[in-house]
């Protein structure tokens, strides 16, 4: 297996391409890469928001938030093993002039879409209750003690809405990509 990495000086862009003996690996969608990004600082503030939450045991968001912290990994990690796997393998050539068979990039297919906007309103429900219960401590709580709780809940609560705005933004990259597969299939075979 040979790596090769080509240098385009007109857009300063480093392609790569694993090539084998089967043929050339499946091309990356410029969505793919996008949403890896996204996926890294959401999985980044995931751990943020579950370390802040461990001294309460998450009880501060009554559970809800280590569950979508939970679910987002879960998400996250199954996405990267695809993403990686696919991106080894080779593309699907028909023999014979017959049209290969090849599965569509993970970050169109509509499991991917489906479970990033599921999981965007269990980052909002993590949100409001760590909010609800920030309310209800504010009134309740030792003054000494406030101030310092009050901080890692408001960091806890920023990393829930960041949570669940990268994981829109991965929603909406992913149907992105789903509208450009979709058309450059349209485009190679119009009677489809």
């Amino acid at each position: 297996m040979a790596n090769t990495r080509v240098r385009d000086d007109d857009e300063s862009t480093i392609v790569s391409s694993v090539c084998d003996a089967q043929g050339p690996a499946t091309p990356l969608l410029p969505e793919t890469t996008k949403v890896q990004k996204l996926l890294i600082i959401t999985l980044a503030l995931a751990t943020i928001a579950f370390v802040v939450a461990l001294p309460s045991y998450g009880a501060s968001t009554l559970w809800v938030g280590p569950g979508a912290v939970i679910l987002t990994y879960t998400y996250g990690i199954t996405l990267f093993v695809v993403m990686h796997r696919q991106k080894k393998r080779p593309l699907k050539n028909g023999k014979d002039g017959e049209k290969g068979k090849r599965k569509a990039p993970v970050v169109t297919r509509m499991p991917t879409l489906v479970c990033a906007s599921l999981l965007v309103p269990v980052w909002a429900a993590a949100c409001a209750m760590g909010l609800w219960r920030v309310i209800i401590e504010i009134r309740e709580s030792r003054e000494e003690m406030k101030a310092v709780w009050v901080a890692l809940r408001f960091v806890e609560i920023m990393c829930y809405i960041g949570g669940g705005i990268g994981l829109g933004f991965v929603g909406v990259s992913c149907s992105r990509a789903r509208a450009q597969e979709r058309a450059a299939h349209l485009q190679q075979y119009p009677n489809n």
